[in-house]
This record gives structure tokens, C-alpha cells and sequence, in this order.
């Protein structure tokens, strides 16, 4: 395993400016950050027994930020499971300057944030 491998914190909190969409204010998003290819295809790619909507706090950092299929498809928020259900719900998607953000953001493995 890399030594990347550390768990994601349970929780990312965004905030996004939605220009146009809704109107010009802060947005505050608090959930796991996913990306779109581990959720497409059902299972952590890091942690293939783990179905991805199911068990997203077991998502590794390292997916997130450093395998390129994971980082070239883009970032989500899930929200909280619904009562009695199984799975957390698709709730944002990052646009091109929310992705970008992320990965400005999100820590190196092992490491503080990646500031460009």
C-alpha cells in the first residue's frame, strides 16, 4: 500500500459561491467529498469491498487526490443517509473551479494542504 493510504476526515466542509445558479451568496456544504469515478463504478477503487455511497469514510485521501481516473472525473458531496436508508445521496457536483479548489486544498498524503 502507499504510504498515502491515510483515511479522508469524515467531513469537508466547502464553501461554494453559486453565481447565477441560485444568486450570488456563500453556500455552505458540509458532507464527504467523492469522486465521481469511485461512485459511477459502485465500489472504492482503494477499497474494493466497500460500495461507495455505503462506506464513503473509508475513501482514502490518496484516491481523492492521487490516482489520475479519480481526479480527472471530478468531485462530488454526498449528503447524510436518509432515516433507515443504507446509502449516503449525490448532492453536489464541484464545477471546474470547485474541482480545482479541492485539489488546492485537500492535503498531501501524509501531509498539509497542496497550495499552489
Amino acid at each position: 500500500q502507499n504510504s498515502g493510504s491515510m483515511k479522508a476526515t469524515p467531513f469537508f466542509l466547502l464553501a461554494v459561491m453559486l453565481a447565477g445558479t441560485v444568486s450570488a451568496e456563500d453556500v455552505c456544504i458540509v458532507g464527504y467529498l467523492m469522486d465521481t469515478f469511485c461512485i459511477d463504478r459502485g465500489n472504492l477503487l482503494d477499497n474494493p469491498g466497500v460500495r461507495t455511497l455505503e462506506g464513503p469514510e473509508q475513501h482514502s485521501v490518496y484516491c481523492l487526490v492521487d490516482v489520475q481516473p479519480c481526479v480527472q472525473g471530478g468531485f462530488e458531496v454526498l449528503y447524510d443517509k436518509p432515516a433507515g436508508a443504507t446509502e449516503y445521496c449525490r448532492g453536489f457536483t464541484l464545477d471546474s473551479a470547485g474541482n480545482q479548489m479541492m485539489m488546492t486544498l485537500a492535503p498531501a498524503p501524509g501531509g498539509p494542504p497542496r497550495r499552489s
